[in-house]
C-alpha cells in the first residue's frame, strides 16, 4: 500500500478504528456472554432493530459471519477485539444446525451428517431460530412458512462455517503470541478484594488498591494483557456472576473454605434481560481467555437443587432446568489452572467447554453430569464427590463429555478420588459418564479417562451409561457408551469393578496418558 499517499492511509486508518469503535459496542451480550450482531442496528443506540416486516430485531448468522472476518483480519491486540471474536464463534458453535441440507430454491431437507448451517435470524435471549410470512409474525417452526416464502428467501447460511475455519488459524497466531509473551506466575497482589472494605471502590487501602466486588476489581483491570493480574481475595462471600474476557487473570482467595464466589441462577430462571438463563448463562464464574488462575477459594452455584425437586408439579415456584453451572471454560479459555479450590453445584457443576486446564488437589462436587463438556480437563491428586439424591439405584453421572472427534484427550483423571458426599448413598447407584452430543453433533465422540484413581462403592458394575439427545429434526437419538471413548486403567476400591462394560486400557497405553501429552506439551507448573 506505499502508492497510496500517508495522508490517505492515515484518513483510511482513523475509518477503520472508528469503524471498530462502532462494531465492538453494537456487540449483542445477553447475561454477561458475548453473542453476534444483528442484521441491522440503530445507529443511535446501537441496538439490532427490524427491517422489513419480516426481518425482526435479532441475532444474525449471514451478517455476523462477516463481522468475525473482518475483525479477524484486523492486525489487532485489543483484548476487546479478541473477546468480541471468541464469543462470536462460541455463539456459532452453539447455535449450528447438523443434519439438514439447504436451498433457496429447495428449502430445507433432512440429511444425515449435513450441515452445519445457521439461520438467518435467531431470536435475542433464547436462541431460537425465527421465521416470518410476510404478515410480521414470528414463528419458530420452517414448516409454518407458507411456500412462496419457504423457497423464495434466504432463511439459511453455511456462512460461518468458513468464520469458524479462519478463527483456527486466528487462535494459533493468538497463542503464539500470548506463549512468547507470556511471564511466571506473579504473586504480588495487583489489587485486594475484600468484602468488608468500606471505603471507595478501588481506593489504596495501605497503598494496594481494595475493591469489595471481584467483577468490580476486574473492571479496572491495566491495558497491558501480558502482566498477570492478580486479585488477592479476602475471606468472605462473594455473591456475583463474574466474567473474565482478560488474559492472564489470578484469583487468589484467602482461603479455600473461607473465600467463596457464589451465585445461584439455574437455566430454568429467568435473568435480568427477561429470558430464562439457559445451562450456558447459570455460570457463576466463567472464563474467556487464556491464562486464568484460581488458587484457595471456592466457586459455587448455590441453586437448592433438592429443594427444587421435592416441590410438587403445579407448583408454579418450581425451576424446570435445574442445570446450574458453578465455573464454565468458555471459548478463548486456555491454559487454565485451578489449584487447591473447591467447586461446588449440583447439576451441570463444572463446564470446561474450550481449551485445557488443569485441576490439582481440587473437590469437585455435583450429582448429574457434574463435569461435562468439550474441552481437555485433567484432574489429578482431587476429590471428585457425587451427592446423594436418596435414589436405590440411580444418583447420577459424574460426567457428560462432548469432545470433538479430532481432539485426542477430553477429562483424564490421574492418581484421583471418586467419592460420595454421604456413607448411606446407595452402592452402584453412579456412572463414571454418558456421552453429550450437544445439538445432536455428530463429531462429539466424548471422552473421558479414569487412570490410578480410587473409586467408592457408589460407582458400579456397568460403569457407563447411554445418553439421548435430540437432533435438528427433533429426533430422539440415543448415543451408547461403547461407541464413546470411555477407558480406566489401574483403578481401586470398592467401585473399581471388573465388567465387560469397562473397557480397560492396555499397559502400553495408559503410559500415554501423561501431563505433557494431556495438556499439549504445556506445563501447567511453570
Amino acid at each position: 500500500v506505499e502508492f497510496v499517499p500517508a495522508a490517505e492511509r492515515s484518513r483510511a486508518g482513523e475509518g477503520v478504528r472508528g469503524g471498530v469503535e462502532c462494531i465492538l459496542p453494537s456487540q449483542v451480550v445477553v447475561d454477561g456472554r458475548r453473542t453476534v450482531w444483528g442484521a441491522q442496528h440503530d445507529p443511535l443506540t446501537l441496538v439490532p432493530v427490524k427491517a422489513r416486516a419480516y426481518e425482526h430485531a435479532s441475532l444474525s448468522g449471514r451478517e455476523s459471519a462477516a463481522v468475525g472476518n473482518f475483525l479477524m483480519a484486523l492486525d489487532s491486540a485489543d483484548a476487546r477485539v479478541a473477546a468480541a471474536i471468541r464469543g462470536a464463534v462460541q455463539w456459532f458453535r452453539d447455535t449450528a444446525v447438523y443434519g439438514y441440507e439447504y436451498a433457496v430454491k429447495g428449502g430445507l431437507t433432512p440429511k444425515p451428517g449435513a450441515g452445519p448451517i445457521w439461520a438467518g435470524f435467531y431470536e435475542i435471549g433464547t436462541n431460537r431460530r425465527m421465521f416470518s410470512n410476510r404478515d410480521g409474525v414470528v414463528r419458530y417452526a420452517f414448516s409454518e412458512l407458507e411456500e412462496e416464502r419457504r423457497t423464495g428467501y434466504g432463511w439459511y447460511t453455511d456462512e460461518p462455517a468458513t468464520t469458524l475455519r479462519r478463527y483456527e488459524a486466528w487462535a494459533r497466531r493468538q497463542a503464539e503470541a500470548q506463549a512468547a509473551a507470556s511471564r511466571p506466575a506473579a504473586r504480588t497482589p495487583s489489587a485486594v478484594v475484600d468484602a468488608s472494605h468500606r471505603g471507595a471502590e478501588g481506593a489504596a487501602v495501605r497503598g494496594v488498591r481494595t475493591y469489595r466486588s471481584i467483577a468490580r476489581a476486574l473492571a479496572d483491570a491495566p491495558a497491558d494483557v501480558r502482566i498477570p493480574y492478580v486479585l488477592a481475595i479476602r475471606d468472605g462471600r462473594y455473591r456475583e456472576k463474574v466474567s473474565v474476557e482478560r488474559p492472564n487473570v489470578h484469583l487468589v482467595g484467602q482461603s479455600r473454605a473461607g473465600t467463596v464466589l457464589t451465585y445461584d441462577a439455574a437455566a430454568g430462571m429467568r435473568s435480568p434481560g427477561g429470558w430464562t438463563y439457559g445451562t450456558r448463562g447459570s455460570w457463576t464464574l466463567r472464563v474467556a481467555a487464556p491464562g486464568f488462575r484460581l488458587e484457595t477459594m471456592t466457586v459455587e452455584n448455590a441453586f437448592d437443587y433438592p429443594a427444587n425437586a421435592a416441590k410438587p408439579e403445579g407448583d408454579t415456584t418450581k425451576v424446570n432446568g435445574a442445570q446450574a453451572v458453578a465455573v464454565m471454560l468458555d471459548e478463548g479459555s486456555d491454559r487454565a489452572v485451578f489449584q487447591d479450590c473447591a467447586i461446588t453445584g449440583h447439576q451441570d457443576t463444572l463446564f470446561p467447554n474450550a481449551g485445557r486446564s488443569w485441576f490439582h488437589r481440587c473437590t469437585v462436587v455435583g450429582s448429574v453430569d457434574f463435569i461435562f463438556g468439550a474441552g481437555t480437563a485433567l484432574f489429578e491428586d482431587s476429590d471428585i464427590v457425587s451427592r446423594d439424591g436418596g435414589s436405590a439405584t440411580s444418583n447420577g453421572f459424574v460426567t457428560a463429555p462432548s469432545t470433538p472427534l479430532p481432539q485426542p484427550y477430553g477429562f483424564v483423571f490421574l492418581r484421583s478420588r471418586l467419592k460420595k458426599a454421604r456413607p448411606q448413598m446407595a452402592p452402584g447407584s453412579v456412572t463414571l459418564g454418558r456421552p453429550w452430543h450437544p445439538s445432536g453433533r455428530p463429531d462429539a465422540v466424548g471422552s473421558a479417562v479414569y487412570l490410578d484413581t480410587w473409586m467408592d462403592d457408589h460407582v458400579g458394575a456397568k460403569g457407563w451409561d447411554g445418553m439421548n439427545s435430540t437432533d435438528a429434526a427433533g429426533n430422539r437419538v440415543l448415543n451408547r457408551p461403547e461407541d464413546a471413548r470411555f477407558f480406566e486403567h489401574g483403578t481401586t476400591g470398592p467401585g473399581a469393578v471388573v465388567s465387560p462394560s469397562r473397557r480397560v486400557l492396555g499397559e502400553a497405553e495408559a503410559r500415554t496418558y501423561t501431563r505433557e501429552r494431556v495438556l499439549g506439551g504445556w506445563d501447567p507448573t511453570r
